[in-house]
């Protein structure tokens, strides 16, 4: 803005076409700024800047982590808690699971605004694993977000690193682990690498399940998630939920979403809605295996 108006100082006096220009170079961020939403909360730390932000028009509450949306509330009680953006379809995972594996303790790394929780029923055990501490108390915040307050479950959220935490996990514990933790510009690679995978694997029951979030702007990690599934032994789907509007709106805030299933019983998923709209199993045109030794995000990007 200053080297703008220093511009407009100078042209002013020289040139009426110069002053015009730099006039609307002016004004245009001033203008746009007017037409945001309102941030309510803005905070920043080694992890990144974390915004809320109010959308009037939709009547949402919003939470953004550098330039990832990371989740949304309807601030509407009919809707209110619904999960929404990303996470619809996750639903049709929990529909075709046995009774006894929805009841055991369910797993979610990468908190956002606590939406996943939603999934659990009356008093089930959910460990949520969360790395960054603003982001667990935006989450707790009722101001923002109240998910974590008023879904079923009975929620422990665990700070500090996902897998590090999750090696103390018992044998064959978790009968759902849903990864969410793979949707920002800055891919956490230590969390989906072979090592990573027998972690998760080791603390999953034998017939229970791990989703990925894998919604990304810049990588298909389709190729990584296939290497993995072959490596350990498993047997994977995927759905890309790309054919829905982009439009928002106060009754529809469905995101574009691409979701990984992992299984070790190719049972536990023979039920999985396949066809057009469906589930397809993993079949990518490379397979691009990550270790601790060696990853490479050129090998996936769009």
């Amino acid at each position: 803005v200053i080297i703008t108006l220093g511009l407009i100082l100078i042209l002013m006096r020289k040139n009426a076409v110069g002053f015009g220009i730099c006039l609307v170079t002016l004004l245009i961020p001033i203008l746009f700024n007017l037409n945001k939403q309102e941030i309510l909360f803005q905070d920043r730390n080694f992890f990144g800047v974390t915004r809320i932000r109010y959308d009037d028009k939709l009547q949402i509450n919003m939470y953004q982590h550098g330039t990832t949306n990371h989740g949304m509330q309807s601030l509407l009680e009919k809707y209110r808690l619904h999960p929404q953006t990303y996470y619809t379809q996750v639903i049709q995972l929990f529909d075709i699971l046995p009774e006894n594996i929805k009841q055991e303790p369910m797993a979610i790394t990468g908190l956002g605004i606590g939406t996943l929780t939603c999934y659990a029923s009356e008093n089930q055990k959910v460990d949520v694993y969360e790395i960054d501490p603003i982001a667990v108390s935006v989450a707790q915040n009722p101001k923002y977000f109240t998910y974590l307050r008023d879904c079923k479950g009975d929620k422990n959220i665990i700070l500090g690193d996902a897998r590090l935490n999750l090696v103390k996990a018992p044998k064959n514990y978790y009968g759902i682990m849903l990864m969410d933790a793979y949707s920002s510009d800055a891919l956490p690679v230590h969390l989906l690498t072979k090592q990573a995978l027998e972690i998760y694997k080791n603390a999953l029951d034998k017939n229970g399940i791990i989703a990925f979030n894998v919604t990304n702007r810049h990588m298909n990690l389709e190729p990584v998630l296939y290497a993995l599934a072959k490596d350990l032994n498993m047997t994977g789907y995927i759905r890309e939920n790309l054919k829905i509007s982009e439009k928002l709106t106060k009754d529809n805030l469905a995101m574009r979403s691409v979701w990984v299933v992992l299984a070790n019983n190719a049972d536990t998923l023979k039920n999985l809605p396949k066809g057009e709209n469906g589930w397809r199993e993993l079949s990518p045109k490379k397979s691009v295996l990550w270790t601790d030794d060696y990853s490479s995000i050129f090998s996936v990007l769009k």
